[in-house]
This record gives C-alpha cells, sequence and structure tokens, in this order.
C-alpha cells in the first residue's frame, strides 16, 4: 500500500511540476527581471565530439517581444546595453573613466593549411515587411550617436553628433577626416603625369539600377585602368566595387597644376612673339 501512494505521488509531481514551470514562466515573461550587484558570466559550450570539426552551437541570443496588434500595431521591445558610469572622484583627483562596451569577433585558429578568418560584427537592421498591402515602411538604419539623448524603445533620437548608415540611402556625418598626416607615410612622392590621367578619366551620368535615382560620377572599372589606387576591390572575389573620391582630389590638384604651367609658358611665349613682331 505503501508502495502504491509512493508511485502515486510521483505520477502527480511529474503531472503538475512541468505545469507549474510553465506557469512560472509565463508569469516571468511578463514580469521585469532586474538583477544587482552581480557578475554574469556565459561560456558557451564547444563542439562536440572533439576531433569532429563540428561547428560550436549558439552560446546567447536574446530576443525582445513583438508590438501588440492593434489599430496602430505596436512597437517592438528594445535592448539595451549601458556600461556603467566612471566613479566621483574627490579634490584634486581625476573622475573615473566611464565602462566600456566590447563587442569583439571570436579570432580565426592557425592551421598547417589556410588559417581561419577572423569573426564578424554585424550590426543589420530591421528590415521593411515583405509585403504590403498600401505602403510599405522604411528598413532601418544603423545610427551611432555621439553625445546623444537618445531613448531605446521609444523610437526617436536626438543625438548633437551622429553618423548615420542609411540603407539604400545617404551615409550622413557631420565631419570626416581621413588619416594624412607625414608621420603615417613612407616613401612619400609627387604625382607624375597627373594631367595626361586627368584626361583619360570620364565623368558620366547614370541611373542607379536598385532605385532609379539619377547620379553623376565614374566608372570604377574605367579609372581601375588609370588610378588603381582609388579603387576599391572585395576582398573575397576581387571585383571592383567602389571609389575613393576624395582621393582623387590630389589627382586633380597635381593636373591643374601642370595645366597653368603650360599656361603660363602659351603666355611667355605670345609676349615674345608681341615683341619680335613690335621690333620689326
Amino acid at each position: 500500500m505503501k508502495s502504491h501512494c509512493m508511485n502515486l505521488t510521483v505520477l502527480f509531481l511529474a503531472a503538475v511540476l512541468p505545469m507549474a514551470a510553465q506557469k512560472t514562466a509565463k508569469n516571468l515573461a511578463k514580469t521585469p527581471i532586474q538583477v544587482f550587484n552581480a557578475q554574469v558570466q556565459i561560456n558557451g559550450p564547444d563542439g562536440s565530439p572533439p576531433g569532429s570539426g563540428n561547428a560550436a552551437p549558439l552560446a546567447l541570443q536574446v530576443k525582445a517581444g513583438a508590438g501588440a496588434v492593434g489599430d496602430l500595431g505596436g512597437q517592438g521591445g528594445g535592448i539595451k546595453f549601458r556600461a556603467g558610469d566612471g566613479g566621483v572622484s574627490g579634490v584634486g583627483s581625476d573622475g573615473g573613466n566611464g565602462g566600456d562596451i566590447a563587442i569583439i569577433g571570436g579570432t580565426g585558429a592557425p592551421s598547417g593549411e589556410i588559417p581561419g578568418s577572423g569573426g564578424w560584427i554585424i550590426l543589420r537592421p530591421g528590415d521593411a515587411p515583405s509585403f504590403c498591402g498600401i505602403s510599405c515602411g522604411a528598413p532601418g538604419n544603423v545610427i551611432l550617436a555621439v553625445h546623444g539623448v537618445g531613448s531605446v524603445g521609444v523610437g526617436t533620437t536626438t543625438p548633437k553628433n551622429t553618423l548615420e548608415v542609411r540603407v539604400g540611402g545617404t551615409t550622413l556625418a557631420d565631419s570626416w577626416s581621413v588619416r594624412s598626416s607625414r608621420r603615417f607615410k613612407n616613401n612619400i612622392q609627387p604625382l607624375a603625369g597627373a594631367l595626361e590621367k586627368v584626361e583619360l578619366l570620364q565623368g558620366v551620368s547614370y541611373e542607379r539600377k536598385d532605385d532609379g535615382r539619377q547620379e553623376i560620377g565614374v566608372i570604377a572599372e574605367d579609372v581601375d585602368q588609370v588610378v588603381p589606387e582609388v579603387v576599391s576591390r572585395d576582398p573575397e572575389t576581387h571585383q571592383v566595387q567602389g571609389v575613393d573620391y576624395a582621393r582623387l582630389a590630389a589627382l586633380l590638384i597635381e593636373a591643374v597644376k601642370s595645366q597653368e604651367t603650360e599656361i603660363q609658358q602659351l603666355k611667355l611665349q605670345v609676349e615674345q612673339l608681341k615683341s619680335q613682331g613690335s621690333g620689326q
């Protein structure tokens, strides 16, 4: 009899505990969880079994909740990471620096054949809906705000300085400075044949294939035949991709200077011819 009661108790717990766990999980999903004064470290499992060459499984995935359905669709939940503030200093001492937020891709492994590549860091904005009955929303953007006053989950950001990388649009920044100091360079030589190279380049107008927008510029494949130093290539396929228009300015500067030298020489020849004509 006692054994029979024990078996019934085990069956009852086996049926009730999963239901209680599910109910607890549902309650937790609706209740904010806050952890104070704690250090959390997550070490994901390695690929197994050893020697198999299998990839390690996903270690961590955090996904915010979807907005509620209604007459106006609710905005999706935000995900916010904020490092700790620096400590306040005493009189005559420096204040503490704010904590860093580091996102580091994995290091590629050495090999007797081809070493592994480093892991990527991908910032992927949200996509617009794939099908819309009336009008489609725009895809998201990547915005890096400097000294900004923004909020996560509200949908508005009012930063003082930003770098905006817009999907299918224009990258916008308050200023853009390229390292160009002499201390970063070796074997500095003046450009030769700049005017001849500029004459080989061709400015064109065109329409973008993706959105039909009218633009002007140059063709990267053509520029590659003249000044390959300003042409970028895909690191894997090595196909020509883009042109660094800013660096073309160095070529234009030297071309203008060469042209000005020719103009001055022609002026001198004209003056000489005039003086010779007046002396006859």
